[in-house]
């Protein structure tokens, strides 16, 4: 299968988008146009600030010849065989500019944001005042999303139904709701290949320097919840040498930290993953590879009873996950999920 693929890039890093254009480059090289041409993600880019440093994603692809002139022209003949718009919460102005050509093509719709709700239902989209044009958008076109919940169903059904009020309603069904997001797909992160350890490091400490809970960075000896690192081999370093990273629900539930400790054979310490809904990523994390803990106590509680042999196999199965979640082995999933919809 070699196809063509128009990638509409936000302006904005974006830790979905990048990955996932990154799987799709390695698989089909100079047949995936970037457009506008993404500003971080090529060697020798440069960038002052930038979010999580610039690490593990970020300069990273070969900066090869891409033709990105007419990109329009060739879209209204139909010469891609896919078009993604990426970080949709943040394309309302490009949609109004392009909506004609743009919803005549094999459209797909990239939600990378940390809320559940669906576009164009959330606060900085009703700010626009035109939102109410794009409102049949998720239901025209395959719309995966990372951050899925009750509240994701009840957005595309009630359009602005403040959150407060979904909470009275949890328990009922949601199956007449879901009909309405028949196109909506599970998405989630990815780490490039380049950056997942082949085999288990040497470890010398038990914790990684920088912890991201605050509770648990306050209570271990040379750690801190305040960002440490500037150098992305020197953040990988650290996690290389600890058996333990610890990881959490930031904005959203999914977080490039989980793929890059487990990327560093690192066992991942998840506080309170066990209430994270169903489809929100990460997936396949579970007991078998990862830490659950809901508080300090619990955490060491839990390493201190795991023996060697267990944290061996621990350590392995994390180190298998990453390298179920590389950037190409998600580009794949993605197109396949988008064979349902097109002919590819």
């Amino acid at each position: 299968m070699d196809i063509k693929i128009l990638f509409i890039c936000p302006k904005q890093e974006d830790f979905l988008s990048d990955s996932l254009l990154h799987g799709l480059r390695k698989i089909y090289s100079n047949n995936v146009i970037d457009w506008p041409k993404n500003r971080y993600i090529y060697k020798n880019s440069e960038y002052d600030d930038i979010h999580g440093g610039g690490f593990t994603i970020y300069n990273t692809l070969d900066d090869i010849e891409i033709e990105r002139e007419d990109v329009k022209s060739r879209a209204k003949k139909n010469y891609f065989d896919l078009v993604i718009l990426a970080k949709i919460h943040n394309q309302s102005d490009f949609i109004i500019r392009n909506y004609g050509w743009l919803t005549q093509t094999n459209l797909v719709i990239l939600d990378t944001a940390d809320q559940d709700n669906i576009y164009p239902y959330s606060t900085n989209d009703l700010k626009k005042g035109y939102t109410f044009l794009f409102k049949n958008l998720y239901k025209q076109f395959p719309y995966f999303k990372r951050e899925i919940t009750n509240y994701s169903y009840f957005s595309a059904k009630f359009g602005f139904l403040p959150v407060s009020l979904t909470k009275m309603i949890d328990n009922l069904s949601i199956k007449g709701n879901k009909k309405l997001l028949n196109n909506l797909e599970n998405i989630s992160f990815s780490i490039p290949k380049s950056k997942v350890l082949e085999s288990p490091s040497k470890k010398d400490k038990l914790f990684t320097r920088h912890i991201v809970d605050r509770e648990v960075a306050a209570r271990v000896e040379g750690s801190t919840a305040e960002k440490v690192f500037k150098d992305e081999d020197e953040y990988f370093d650290d996690i290389q040498s600890s058996k333990f990273g610890v990881t959490m629900k930031r904005s959203g539930w999914d977080c490039l930290r989980h793929y890059e400790i487990a990327a560093n054979a690192a066992v991942p310490c998840f506080k309170r993953l066990s209430d994270k809904p169903k489809r929100c990523p990460p997936y396949g994390l579970g007991p078998d590879n990862c830490i659950y803990y809901s508080n300090f106590d619990e955490l060491m509680h839990k390493v201190n009873e795991l023996d060697h042999v267990d944290y061996i196999c621990m350590q392995k199965n994390a180190l298998e996950w990453a390298k179920e979640n590389t950037t190409v082995k998600r580009a794949k999933l993605f197109l396949h999920k988008c064979q349902k919809y097109y002919d590819l």
